[in-house]
């Protein structure tokens, strides 16, 4: 795993066990992770995501590379998927890294995968998480992940 100083000040912050893997993940983000992995065309995508609508086809044409095509229908904000508007920051965080933990588990062990998950800095509120497969060539983040503002951490 790999993580930006932002990001690494949060969970010392919130004394957080990064490989805790006795918390329980919302009901909701359990659902995204039952429906597993589907591939389309060599894109990667949780069938869950996938609208009843989609076409691969007409996606790739549409995006920059078959990377960030993942990474916008593999994109989730964790706080759409929990419960209660009234949960805290630590619990944001928990949640990112338990369904972070959860893709990681679903992939093939012969492909290389990175998921990213990412916080506002500010009253990180706002979480996101999303993955894509790793390819020659095709990069979401830059290779210094100190130089962005949000709290970033990288699983693969």
């Amino acid at each position: 795993m790999k993580m930006n100083d932002a990001m690494m000040d949060v969970i010392s912050r919130f004394q957080f066990g990064i490989d805790d893997k006795n918390g329980i993940l919302a009901p909701k983000l359990e659902e995204l992770i039952i429906g597993g992995i589907c591939e389309l065309r060599g894109c990667f995508f949780l069938a869950n995501l996938l609208p009843s609508e989609f076409d691969i086809d007409i996606a790739r044409k549409q995006s920059f590379d078959q990377t960030q095509l993942e990474c916008d229908i593999n994109h989730i904000h964790i706080e759409d998927y929990l419960d209660s508007q009234l949960f805290s920051e630590k619990t944001l965080l928990e949640q990112s890294f338990l369904y972070g933990r959860k893709l990681r588990d679903l992939f093939d062990d012969g492909e290389k995968y990175l998921i990213i998950i990412s916080l506002s800095n500010d009253q990180f509120l706002d979480c996101n998480v999303r993955f894509h497969k790793k390819r020659p060539g095709e990069e979401w983040l830059g290779n210094d992940i100190n130089l962005y503002e949000e709290c970033i951490a990288i699983i693969e």
